[in-house]
């Protein structure tokens, strides 16, 4: 996650910092909107849309082939006692961890939103950001709502993990 992340959040701001670099007149070219909408949601997409799915399933097959390999060597006793471990850690998981899970999601779809604001605000604010070579405060704004998107993020993904975890710590 926190790989994935760290390439969303450079993808991100490398992408910010070219279509400021572009100029006005790309930047009107293209629309606010188009480019705040790249910036935004396009690296997200591609770090944790395809990329983080295609690394779990990788992990979720070797634990399904060790697993299945297991079981195969033990009899079925040992998928009562599975279930019997479990159990708890499954009560567990729908009495604290759902709760923390929509927190860190509502407190990221707050940090996204705050980034959009400031990509809109750079495109529409270009000339003025030129004149008063204001740009650079910018930047440092961005990679602050960059921080607090991938510290929500990874917030969230280590509860959401953590059912698996304790299954696995059960097995």
């Amino acid at each position: 996650s926190k790989y994935l992340l760290g390439l969303y959040k450079r993808l991100s701001f490398n992408l910010y910092s070219n279509y400021y670099n572009n100029g006005l007149l790309f930047i009107r070219e293209k629309g606010y909107s188009t480019l705040g909408h790249s910036v935004n949601f396009m690296c997200y997409t591609f770090s944790e849309r395809i990329l983080s799915p295609l690394m779990r399933m990788a992990g979720e097959l070797l634990l399904i082939i060790l697993v299945t390999i297991a079981l195969l060597i033990y009899d079925w006793r040992t998928i009562v006692v599975l279930y019997l471990c479990f159990l708890p850690f499954m009560v567990l998981y729908i009495t604290v961890v759902k709760k923390r899970v929509k927190k860190y999601g509502e407190q990221e779809y707050e940090a996204k939103k705050q980034q959009a604001r400031i990509v809109a605000d750079t495109f529409r604010g270009y000339t003025e950001l030129e004149i008063n070579n204001a740009f650079p405060s910018l930047q440092e704004s961005f990679l602050k709502g960059m921080d607090d998107v991938t510290r929500n993020r990874i917030n969230m993904e280590t509860v959401q993990m953590f059912p698996r975890f304790l299954s696995e710590l059960a097995i």
